[in-house]
């Protein structure tokens, strides 16, 4: 009997797809899969295999290493050979591979290896976008055959990673142990330029020097009552009008309609909901245990790991209403939700962004009650999907301006007319208030004085405002770069203090030796184009094995300039560690 094998990416979204497809639940090797009607649904656990180097490379642990794809070996990831063994099973039964993991590069890739690792030869795509049975039906209804560009552009991260970290991190290391440092000095085509970031940022910092400047603060007294206003900056102190002088106020008003922001995209989802809530990015979109996945894995929410601010292509009114639906079945966000089903906007907002396999993180289920963090995760991703249906805010910007003793005093401020989606997205809200005088009045000048103040250098960055950093450089991906950061940590690159993000002396020391002998890796720009590269891949406008043979020999170069300046690399690390007090 034919029997369609379908691979998910985890055993929740296992059991999901089963309920789907009316599969009923079996355990073998430790590890439950589902049989149906000619169909036997079974869990990866992420990566099962992994390529990696033939182990006489890795026992030499030398470098130059740098081999074509077809020199790495697939090796089983340790701790999972259960699901590996489940899998080498059940395909001995089965006609076609379904490959149902998440549908980006990563996921694909996850089907690409374990078909060359297992022999799987006829493969067909289901793609998704959310875990509603809906979704699911309906992608199961409409197999696509296998997304080889999308895959093979996952195996091509894959393969960089492996190559630039090794070759990178045995010229540290090895030269650190020439110098008496025993520890693993790792780096990487994105570690090391969000390192430099740090690093640079902070040397900005101590570099700053603070120059004053000056402002004139006053209290005018008008029909209203009194309000403050500011002239200024200015170099050098002004000389002040003495109070008890009038003047006429000149109020310049601006009305305004502000549009909703538009749905999450997978970055928005880690940072402006670390920033609401106080978790971290990686607590968030966590691929292996986070809230926002494990959201996504319940049906609650679509697919996190997108790069687009757009709606589901094809949309129409009637799919945003039936979302609204959904989410009034909520209690908490209920009401909120009916309002604005009686005020939905014509036009849902949504941002420029795409992707091209995924929309923007949108409500897919409604749960009757969730736990903390859960539900603070779920409220925002419903608030925000709420607030791009909502109306516009309708407001108006004043300025109020006195000239009096050649001073010019301004104090401006927002009038909410009409809250429009404010009222389901309130963070972040203007104070609403009138303008505290009249056009034309006269007011009289009550107190003034000269505040000195101090310009200040940047802010040190946080893992939010780093992550927005590296999404403006193109370093990394939505789903890497927390990992990244922690990895950062992980190494003794960088310390967290106060949610302030401090490079330590040791990765101030990696960037000052890359950055004199291979100054390239520190730089966004070659991790920024090979991002690119990556992502053409992906769409289907790069050949994988060009780029990867043209970036190979690009790391070949870099790695061999490394080589060769090994010894003085180790007597400046040496001399660097004795200059900053660093016993080896």
């Amino acid at each position: 009997m034919e029997m369609k094998l379908v691979l998910a990416e985890k055993p929740r979204v296992a059991a999901r797809i089963a309920r789907v497809l009316g599969a009923r639940p079996l355990r073998r090797f430790g590890v439950t899969y589902f049989v149906g009607d000619g169909v036997v649904v079974a869990p990866a656990s992420g990566h099962l295999v992994q390529y990696d180097y033939p182990e006489e490379v890795n026992r030499v642990w030398d470098y130059p290493a740098v081999l074509p794809l077809e020199g790495l070996v697939l090796r089983p990831v340790e701790g999972k050979r259960r699901y590996l063994r489940l899998l080498e099973a059940l395909s001995s039964r089965a006609e076609e591979v379904v490959v149902a993991t998440d549908l980006d590069a990563e996921g694909s890739a996850i089907g690409l290896e374990l078909a060359e690792y297992l022999g799987w030869r006829r493969l067909l795509r289901a793609e998704f976008s959310s875990l509603s049975p809906r979704e699911l039906r309906e992608a199961f209804r409409r197999l696509r055959g296998f997304d080889y560009p999308r895959a093979f552009a996952g195996v091509v991260r894959q393969v960089l990673d492996l190559e630039w970290g090794a070759n990178l991190t045995r010229a540290l290391t090895r030269a650190g142990r020439r110098a008496g440092l025993r520890l693993l000095l790792s780096a990487g085509r994105v570690q090391t330029p969000t390192l430099k970031l740090v690093v640079d940022r902070e040397r900005e910092i101590r570099s700053f020097r603070p120059e004053p400047y000056y402002l004139a603060e006053a209290t005018f007294e008008s029909s209203s009552g009194t309000f403050k206003a500011t002239a200024g900056p200015f170099k050098e102190k002004p000389a002040l009008p003495r109070p008890g002088s009038s003047s006429r106020a000149k109020v310049t008003i601006r009305p305004s309609r502000v549009p909703p922001p538009p749905p999450f995209n997978g970055t928005d989802l880690q940072t402006v909901v670390a920033r609401l809530t106080g978790l971290s990015p990686r607590a968030i979109a966590d691929r292996s245990r986070g809230i926002a996945q494990r959201l996504y894995e319940e049906g609650y929410i679509s697919y996190i790991g997108t790069s687009s601010r757009r709606w589901p292509r094809g949309w129409g009114r009637r799919d945003f209403e039936r979302m609204v639906e959904l989410i009034a079945r909520y209690p908490p966000l209920s009401g909120l939700a009916r309002w604005v089903l009686r005020n939905m906007r014509d036009k849902p907002v949504e941002g420029r962004a795409d992707d091209p396999a995924h929309p923007a993180v949108h409500v897919t289920g409604a749960p009757r009650r969730l736990a903390s963090p859960y539900r603070e995760v779920y409220e925002l991703v419903a608030r925000r999907c709420l607030a791009a249906l909502a109306p516009d805010c309708l407001q108006r910007g004043w300025k109020v301006t006195v000239k009096v003793g050649g001073l010019e005093f301004e104090r401006a401020g927002v009038e909410v007319l009409e809250e429009g989606w404010r009222k389901v997205w309130p963070y972040d809200a203007p104070k609403s208030a009138s303008p505290p005088a009249g056009d034309g009045e006269e007011v009289v000048l009550k107190s003034v004085r000269v505040v000195r103040k101090l310009t200040k250098p940047p802010p040190r960055y946080t893992p939010v405002s780093l992550i927005k950093r590296m999404e403006e450089l193109g370093l990394g991906t939505k789903n890497t770069r927390p990992t990244i950061i922690d990895l950062l940590r992980r190494r003794g690159y960088i310390i967290v203090r106060r949610g302030r993000i401090y490079p330590t002396e040791l990765g101030e020391m990696i960037v000052d030796l890359l950055s004199k002998h291979v100054p390239d890796i520190t730089s966004p720009s070659i991790t920024a184009m090979l991002e690119r590269g990556m992502y053409e891949i992906e769409v289907g406008k790069l050949s994988h094995s060009e780029f990867l043979e043209r970036t190979l020999n690009q790391l070949r170069v870099i790695a061999t300039k490394l080589k060769e300046n090994e010894p003085s690399l180790s007597r400046e690390m040496k001399s660097l560690l004795s200059s900053r007090g660093k016993s080896a």
